[in-house]
């Protein structure tokens, strides 16, 4: 495959600093998400047509720009007409499987189309091949020009066959985004991690909202029944054409942020969250092969959903390995399928010789055959489609270090804090009270003698041990002698003020404090805006907490971050990336 490289200088913020039209006739790796490749598309001054894979992106974008017409079922051909005919420079957003439902109404030749998140041609091709997929690679040669474009590209051998001659045009960014994966490893499945970690957003012992990005709406419904979840602190959003209805209205991205929030594949690509307070979530069943295969390839996609986030430095990753017979390596498996390969283009010339009643009872979707125009042909994608299944569901869970790959393929830097546990399930009913009326009760306890025989849970966990799951930064506390309960108490029970506490009291680097301290404000976040007089009292402030003896300027703020003077009826900075990687 030939290909051309796009040097992105540290410090942009848009792929529209660099490039006023998204390159032509080609295979576009954009890089990272969150960069406005598809607002180039929209407001560049060529007519265009946007394919998507989902009816949500439609809605996200036209949400977000005006004089888009979002093609939809609901859109009649009177309504496509009469835009075309009105729009100044035309521009249409529509699904894979609706595009050529635009193209009867359009003379492709005057337009470009441009096909987003382009990999989930591949990845959804063995159950959307010939509705949708077939319908883009039939007709792409059309327009005027064509750009199929992701932030997720696939290995080459992957590039389906009427791609694999495209060159590619890869966009690679100096700044490199860094994240830290906070992994989970689940012995006896994820159910149990996941219900502990719901409740303790609910409860309000962690801070923020939780975003978890699953592939299951069968997995939404049993969270929503294991801990009573609502529409009024639960937003679940899943496909318009999934009949499943696990216990909630369907929500949408534009849609307030819940407490609560549960994503599925239909929001792991282009769709837009906007929740400062967000902290994302990825959750891969090994027991469900099909829900690996889309959380694999949209890491990347999945850590850049929440624009605005001030947690986009971390992500939990809550995991189980995979439990499959056998070890057959990836090599023997294409060494079978080889074989049928020979086999299936054998059988073609023999199906294609039957009457058609025999034709019927054939099933195509157990093979690498399918028909076209009333003839069985040999599928070559098929064949792709299938190997990267069993690539994907054999070996990138069945070991950690594969997982940590998959992140690094997809441009991360990654530093891991790994947990195994036995996923129990523990009872949180006796330490629903506030944070202050728990640790009064675990200091009554200490003193009575009692609280090592005390069963608060059917697991017979301690109270102390529930308590520390809810609130995981006690244990160091009640462990180290130098603190005890008396340190929360002179903190006035005082979560934020706490933490903070024990930031400034430990053995980090004073560096390493003081980004901690400034991450944890809020203030600074990745793509936000800070004057630099807020900048100047928010380091004075951090700085003052941990007694360093310096007046800081406003400029200071560049020894953490790598910024861009902005000014924004005040002079400032963009906050582009941290310099450095902290734990």
């Amino acid at each position: 495959m030939n290909t051309k490289t796009i040097i992105i200088p540290a410090g942009t913020e848009y792929l529209s600093e660099i490039i006023k039209s998204l390159p032509a006739n080609c295979l576009f790796d954009k890089g990272k998400v969150g960069c406005g490749g598809t607002t180039i598309a929209i407001k560049d001054e060529k007519p265009t047509v946007i394919a998507v894979p989902f009816i949500s992106l439609i809605e996200s974008k036209v949400n977000q720009h005006e004089n888009v017409l979002g093609v939809t079922a609901e859109v009649t051909a009177t309504e496509i007409d009469k835009y075309v005919k009105s729009a100044k420079v035309p521009k249409i957003i529509v699904t894979y499987d609706s595009l050529p439902k635009v193209i009867d109404h359009i003379t492709p030749s005057e337009y470009n189309l441009l096909v987003d998140e382009y990999h989930l041609l591949f990845t959804q091709y063995s159950f959307r091949g010939d509705s949708a997929i077939k319908a883009v690679l039939k007709s792409y040669k059309e327009f005027r020009e064509y750009c199929f474009m992701t932030a997720t590209v696939l290995e080459e051998e992957f590039v389906l066959d009427e791609l694999s001659d495209i060159p590619l045009v890869s966009a690679v960014w100096e700044d490199a985004r860094e994240v830290t994966v906070n992994s989970t490893k689940c012995e006896k499945g994820i159910k149990s991690t996941v219900i502990n970690r719901i409740n303790e957003f609910l409860s309000g012992s962690t801070d923020g909202n939780a975003y978890f990005f699953v592939n299951s709406v069968d997995f939404i419904k049993e969270m929503v029944k294991a801990c009573n979840l609502n529409d009024d602190n639960t937003r679940a959003i899943w496909g318009k054409s999934n009949r499943k209805n696990p216990g909630l209205n369907r929500g949408s991205s534009i849609d307030k942020p819940k407490k609560i929030n549960f994503l599925t594949s239909t929001c792991f690509e282009g769709c837009d969250f906007y929740d400062e307070d967000a902290k994302i979530h990825i959750v891969s069943d090994g027991s469900k092969a099909h829900t690996l295969i889309d959380i694999s390839t949209s890491l990347q996609q999945i850590a850049g959903r929440v624009r605005n986030t001030k947690h986009w430095q971390d992500i939990s990753h809550i995991f189980t390995t995979t439990r499959y017979s056998g070890n057959m390596t990836y090599e023997e498996y294409k060494l079978s399928t080889e074989k049928s390969i020979k086999d299936d283009k054998k059988d073609v010339e023999i199906l294609n010789e039957l009457t058609e009643r025999n034709k019927k009872n054939f099933n195509e979707n157990e093979n690498y055959i399918t028909k076209s125009h009333g003839k069985f042909v040999f599928d070559a994608n098929k064949v792709k489609v299938d190997l990267y299944n069993f690539k994907q569901t054999h070996f990138l869970y069945k070991a950690r270090i594969n997982v940590t790959n998959a992140l690094v393929t997809n441009g991360f830097r990654v530093v891991e804090r790994t947990t195994n546990i036995k996923n129990e399930v523990v009872n949180m009913d006796n330490v629903d009270a506030s944070f202050k009326e728990v640790v009064i009760k675990l200091k009554e306890l200490e003193n009575s003698d009692e609280y090592d025989i005390i069963d608060v849970t059917m697991l017979n966990t301690t109270l102390h041990e529930a308590a520390f799951i809810k609130y995981p930064f006690l244990k160091q506390i009640l462990s180290d002698k130098a603190l005890g309960f008396k340190f929360v108490e002179d903190n006035k029970y005082i979560q934020t003020n706490i933490k903070n506490k024990l930031i400034a009291l430990s053995d980090r680097s004073e560096y390493n404090k003081v980004f901690k301290l400034l991450v944890n404000s809020g203030k600074v976040a990745i793509g936000s805006f800070i004057s630099s007089e807020d900048a100047k009292k928010l380091i004075a402030k951090v700085y003052s907490s941990l007694d360093i003896k310096i007046s800081p300027k406003g400029t200071e703020i560049n020894k953490y971050f790598e910024t861009k003077p902005k000014t924004n009826r005040v002079r400032g900075y963009v906050i582009v990336r941290a310099r450095a990687l902290f734990l």
